[in-house]
């Protein structure tokens, strides 16, 4: 039987990559750390240097990503150096393609500048 970490993949969702201004590598670390942390429900354990062989990152790029990702508020990081990740991306994740179906504090979500468009977080006023 295949383990976790030699079956797992990740579909991007791009809408939620860019209004989250995520690279590629940084939307594959959050999402592996959406699955391994039980769908977001529970702390992962997952070391750095899993993520790198799993990702074929080094180590330093990870930590570098996972900075970004904790600085940006789509993960947190407990006193144990566990990950889990934030409302913000379980957000974004369940309303990729349709606006949010509530106001939400709209300043704490990034404008996304995209070549061929200025993207901006809908907010539908309800």
């Amino acid at each position: 039987m295949k383990t976790f970490e030699e079956t797992f993949t990740t579909i991007i969702c791009h809408s939620t990559r860019l209004a989250l201004n995520l690279s590629c590598n940084e939307y594959c670390i959050a999402d592996l750390i959406y699955w391994r942390s039980g769908e977001g429900k529970e702390w992962t354990s997952i070391s750095r240097q899993e993520i790198a062989v799993m990702m074929g990152l080094s180590k330093q790029s990870v930590i570098s990503i996972l900075e970004k990702l904790e600085a940006a508020d789509i993960i947190q990081k407990n006193s144990e150096k566990q990950l889990r990740l934030t409302v913000k991306w379980t957000l974004h994740e369940r309303y990729a393609d349709e606006p949010l179906p509530f106001n939400l504090n709209i300043n704490i979500l990034p404008k996304v500048w995209h070549p061929l468009k200025e993207l901006e977080i809908i907010d539908p006023g309800l």
